[in-house]
């Protein structure tokens, strides 16, 4: 009887399609032997960043889980905790910063997004872009520096997306509890709140913020930024204490470092994404996919903008997918369903819009 060969899955990345596919894997091959999971990721955590938000105003909101408390009781899992130096698609390894070689059967491309500043002037240097753990850390920090003092900060908040929305009603009820009167400004390039999301959902979420006090400006795009000021495209200029980025999202960056070592080019589409077919194979590559933010399949009913439940449902695709190859059986293609979203305001208050 032929002996079975050992079949490694490498996961690039811990974000939520990352974890989701790892753990769906090992769950599927519990009995398996001849399958290892391996995950690659800089950081031994997962940030929750749906709960970044939620977690200015709580601060027992859980945002980090640890990737021993997630995999720890695998036996078929390996985590490797490192920075991705190159990829070597013909020999079907992964070289990292520190030198180590990691050999792979299939592979999975999971960086995910990271916030974009759209090139303009002085956003790295004054303002924050509200993205991870650390980006939450400093922001409260400074909020408790104005409130030690008795102070209202003047806060801006750049994008009326569902991150921006939901950092100006968390900040407002945070200020409140600690009796400061919030003072709190989102400007926003479109013409309404949550643009990327179905226009139904805006209006009563607007409502929301101007019953608390929370400012809006649409049509403003913002062309310049400095130690003091916000300057929008329409001439107007906005003073500050405190500025957040919360304005759109690209592509995760490494894959441009990956491309320049490797000499392969993914062929991508909007916010520079990786475009998969409908199994989430990575064109041009053998046993190379990608999934969550830093994939785009195509041919979908829905636009997969980045979002969380999307994340998840290419990865119960991809996770089947690659037994399914692995045991010579029939793809599964994905499609992409919009399953609602909430939008989570205060600890007592929300906005959700539900499909059928």
């Amino acid at each position: 009887m032929e002996e079975k060969k050992m079949e490694t899955i490498v996961i690039l990345g811990g974000g939520y399609s990352g974890v989701k596919t790892a753990k769906n894997i090992l769950e599927r091959t519990k009995n398996n032997n001849n399958i290892k999971v391996i995950l690659i990721d800089r950081k031994d955590f997962q940030c929750l960043l749906p709960s970044l938000p939620s977690a200015i105003s709580n601060n027992r909101e859980k945002i980090i889980i640890n990737f021993k408390d997630t995999f720890g009781k695998y036996k078929n899992f390996e985590f490797i905790k490192g920075e991705i130096e190159s990829i070597d698609f013909k020999d079907q390894k992964v070289i990292l910063s520190n030198g180590k070689t990691v050999y792979y059967n299939h592979l999975v491309i999971a960086f995910g997004a990271q916030p974009t500043d759209f090139g303009v002037e002085g956003v790295r240097q004054h303002a924050i872009m509200f993205w991870n753990e650390e980006d939450l850390k400093e922001y409260i920090t400074k909020l408790n520096k104005f409130i030690t003092q008795g102070k209202s900060p003047k806060i801006i908040i750049v994008g009326a997306g569902a991150v921006g929305v939901e950092v100006a009603s968390e900040t407002s009820h945070f200020l409140r509890k600690n009796k400061i009167t919030p003072d709190i400004l989102i400007i926003e390039a479109k013409d309404r709140c949550l643009p990327t999301l179905p226009e139904k959902l805006s209006k009563p979420i607007e409502k929301y913020l101007l019953k608390n006090q929370i400012k809006l400006i649409y049509n403003s795009p913002v062309i310049k930024v400095d130690e003091k000021k916000v300057y929008s495209k329409t001439g107007e200029e906005f003073e500050y204490d405190i500025l957040l980025w919360c304005s759109g999202v690209i592509a995760n960056s490494i894959i441009k470092s990956i491309e320049s070592k490797s000499g392969f080019t993914f062929e991508k589409g909007p916010q520079g994404r990786i475009i998969v077919d409908e199994y989430l194979r990575v064109k041009n590559l053998q046993n190379v996919w990608a999934v969550g933010d830093i994939a785009y399949p195509e041919n979908q009913k829905v636009v997969p903008i980045p979002l969380a439940q999307f994340a998840v449902q290419m990865a119960d695709t991809l996770s089947k997918n690659i037994i399914n190859t692995i045991n010579k059986k029939e793809l599964k293609k994905v499609s992409l369903k919009f399953k609602g979203i909430v939008i989570t305001l205060s600890k007592f208050s929300a906005g959700a819009l539900i499909t059928k």
